[in-house]
């Protein structure tokens, strides 16, 4: 049986948490994660943790209460190494331990 839905993928290059967690809380707002399968943070360029708040603690925060899988600090993005995503290709995303794997299937 084949799982459909959506795996976002995303980093910031420059912002600060406080901005990071308005972005994501209108994304959840607009519906961008009602279909959501899981999410995938990249290393962060530049995050200026504002007043003692984390990035996890944003994520938390909006996220918490979603029943979304979310790997944090994955190799993609703006700092190497910077793996490849394909947009619109099929994943399969295996991840214990810190560490974790990704397939990608093209149809």
């Amino acid at each position: 049986m084949k799982k459909t839905g959506i795996i976002w993928f995303l980093e910031v290059f420059e912002m600060s948490v406080p901005q990071f967690e308005r972005t994501l809380w209108k994304m959840k707002n607009a519906g961008l994660f009602k279909n959501c399968k899981g999410i995938i943070f990249g290393r962060p360029f530049i995050m200026r943790q504002d007043y003692g708040l984390t990035e996890e603690d944003a994520i938390l925060e909006v996220l918490g209460n979603e029943n979304i899988p979310i790997i944090l600090n994955a190799d993609i993005g703006h700092i190497p190494p910077q793996l490849a995503i394909v947009n619109g290709a099929i994943l399969k995303i295996t991840s214990k331990d810190k560490k974790g794997t990704i397939e990608t299937f093209l149809e």
